[in-house]
């Protein structure tokens, strides 16, 4: 899934459909509670963000990737076509996975 993340002070929702649950112990999700489209993820680890989920944008073309997280848990078939820097787990772990353009 792609995800965007935001200051949690730049980020508000319209309308009253917004539902959200606690997935894990200091993680947060919300989704439509009308269509049950998957929208924000919120976590413990990053107060001060809110990740959004680029699918569920207008133009989910407009938000343009800066890297990969999460690289290291791949599936042996995802194929990652791009020379954006991929991180074991997250940037604030600093570990990257040193291939790039993966032909796999």
């Amino acid at each position: 899934m792609a995800a965007a993340g935001y200051p949690r002070s730049r980020v508000s929702f319209r309308g009253g459909s917004l539902t959200s649950y606690c997935s894990s112990p200091g993680v947060r999700r919300s989704f439509c509670q009308h269509c049950g489209t998957s929208l924000s993820y919120e976590s413990e680890s990053w107060p001060d963000d809110v990740h959004l989920m680029v699918g569920a944008f207008d133009d989910p073309d407009a938000v343009k990737p800066a890297f990969h997280i999460f690289a290291g848990e791949k599936l042996s078939w995802l194929c990652l076509a791009d020379n954006l820097v991929r991180y074991w787990k997250t940037p604030g772990d600093g570990d990257t996975i040193a291939e790039t353009g993966d032909s796999s």
